[in-house]
């Protein structure tokens, strides 16, 4: 029988390898992530990407590896003119936001107030990539 343990605000189930929730990286931040993302496209004066808005980002599970190792998190994101195509999503985790991990702390503030300065997307590969403060 496996155990659940507490890891740096995560529920871990298994080895330090599996998957596993994160409580900050929820609902609430996504929200958040999903309406930052939505006013960055606005601000970005690319011709392919105009009109883009984003319908929703992902609360998945994640890998603590990834996390803790490489300071990333892996996600969806629903993007397009329609808001409904599919996009691989990466998080690449700032000073602040690894301090607020380690102290359990939410993720809401280490979204950068110029999001669309550290946005990369790829309309034709469907991916995006972000840094958090």
């Amino acid at each position: 029988m496996v155990g659940v343990v507490q890891v740096l605000g995560f529920k871990v189930q298994g080895s330090m390898e599996v998957i596993a929730t994160y409580r900050h990286f929820d609902q609430s931040f996504c929200d958040k992530l999903e309406y930052a993302l939505t006013k960055a496209f606005g601000k970005i004066n690319d011709p392919d990407l105009k009109g883009f808005w984003c319908d929703g980002v992902l609360p998945d599970q994640i890998s603590i590896q990834k996390l803790l190792i490489e300071k990333v998190i892996e996600t969806t994101a629903w993007i397009g003119q329609d808001g409904q195509t599919k996009f691989d999503m990466t998080i690449f985790l700032g000073v602040l936001a690894l301090e607020r991990i380690t102290r359990n702390e939410g993720l809401e503030d280490c979204i950068p107030l110029n999001l669309e300065d550290v946005l990369n997307i790829s309309a034709d590969e469907k991916w995006v990539e972000m840094h958090l403060d």
